[in-house]
């Protein structure tokens, strides 16, 4: 009998032990499954924010892409005004003679054999019948013509043009179309008609390099003593 009750109370310690464990076990991975949730709510609020932060991302990535089209865009069209106000400022620049300007062109030379004598009235007339003929520049013994160029005959011997004394040969250059000067010189009145031409490729006229504000003034002053 004492030995029955001694087993019966060996099983009820071993059961109470296993039970304790169980019990232990039991709280353990409810505290671990807690603890385990605690860290996937904590995973999901950061998923969640950077999910937000990806979003604010992308939409500031399409603001700037969208900027960067508009300047792009914007930039283009200020490229495209600067080269059209820069080809007209060349091309201002270039009738005015304050740049060299290259091309084909044609060249009259009027020397001591001309058998006539040459003034200011024929050398005025070439003059304007180059620009007649859509002349891009002109020059008179590497003078350059320019809207407020004079040409004048003082003795003879002489002939003035932008203040400067000039003799025979006369060496008319012009950045011209040669064909359309040659029909339009067809035509012309006096001697001019009878002058040779000869036609160059790749000639360069050199910009005006007077004083224009000077020559400007001594034209008035010219033109005062007219008076």
């Amino acid at each position: 009998m004492i030995s029955k009750n001694i087993s019966l109370a060996v099983v009820c310690v071993i059961l109470g032990v296993l039970l304790s464990w169980q019990l232990k076990s039991i709280n353990y991975i409810e505290e671990l499954a807690s603890v385990e949730k605690e860290k996937a709510n904590a995973i999901k609020e950061e998923l969640l924010l950077e999910k937000g932060r990806n979003e604010e991302l992308v939409k500031r990535s399409k603001e700037l892409e969208k900027a960067n089209h508009e300047f792009e865009s914007t930039n283009g069209q200020i490229n495209q005004t600067t080269k059209i106000l820069t080809r007209d400022l060349d091309e201002i620049r270039s009738k005015a003679g304050l740049m060299d300007v290259s091309g084909d062109g044609v060249q009259v030379v009027i020397d001591e054999e001309w058998p006539n004598e040459i003034g200011e009235e024929e050398l005025l007339g070439l003059i304007n019948l180059l620009k007649i003929s859509g002349a891009q520049a002109i020059a008179v013994n590497d003078e350059r013509i320019i809207a407020t160029s004079e040409v004048r005959k003082t003795t003879n011997k002489y002939i003035l043009v932008n203040g400067k004394q000039l003799i025979v040969p006369y060496e008319i250059k012009a950045i011209v179309d040669a064909d359309k000067f040659a029909s339009m010189l067809k035509n012309a009145d006096g001697n001019l008609k009878n002058l040779e031409t000869s036609s160059k490729k790749d000639m360069m006229i050199a910009k005006y390099n007077g004083n224009i504000d000077k020559l400007v003034s001594g034209m008035g002053v010219q033109n005062n003593e007219a008076r």
